[in-house]
């Protein structure tokens, strides 16, 4: 008498072909009519382990884009669609971005201009990138544990003014490498 087993792989083979489905992302705004496709880019079909990193993904590109209070407000998963709601928030501009303790010759080297963030929106990579070259600088010539922040931010409506803070921590010299 034969036994069949492969009765009980049918319905496994079944189940892991179900929850590797790709399905359609629609999104949608809370407080505006604006279109999505306008803003930012994003997958149209997409699998259910795939959805929390897409929405991390369009949350950083409308961030980028100066809106800094943008969230997922709530998500619809249906075994034919999902959809995601998210409140979009205002634009933040920079008021003024000011130097409060860093030297003036290393801000000149790096290209540091206080008229490139005035009035403009604000743009977390430019931010950061920016952050990254005046870590690197302090790195390269004694200082490794250099660190930099935003001092005295100030946030009115939608606007924000801060100033540059570096702390140098101690200065390390290199006198002879063996």
């Amino acid at each position: 008498m034969k036994t069949r087993y492969y009765i009980l792989f049918i319905p496994l083979f079944f189940f892991s072909a179900v929850t590797a489905q790709k399905i359609n992302l629609e999104v949608s705004f809370n407080d505006t009519i604006l279109k999505p496709t306008k803003l930012f880019n994003y997958n149209n079909t997409i699998t259910l382990p795939e959805l929390k990193n897409e929405i991390s993904t369009i949350l950083n590109q409308l961030q980028q884009k100066a809106f800094l209070t943008a969230s997922t407000d709530s998500i619809i998963v249906d075994s034919s669609y999902y959809h995601l709601f998210i409140r979009l928030g205002k634009t933040y501009k920079w008021t003024s971005l000011k130097n409060k303790n860093i030297d003036e010759e290393i801000l000149s080297k790096i290209g540091f201009r206080d008229k490139l963030y005035n009035n403009k929106p604000i743009n977390n990579k430019q931010l950061k990138v920016f952050f990254n070259k005046v870590i690197s600088f302090y790195e390269n010539n004694g200082y490794p544990f250099a660190s930099i922040r935003l001092d005295s931010t100030q946030i009115n409506e939608n606007s924000i003014a801060a100033q540059l803070y570096i702390e140098k921590n101690q200065l390390y010299k290199i006198d002879s490498v063996v």
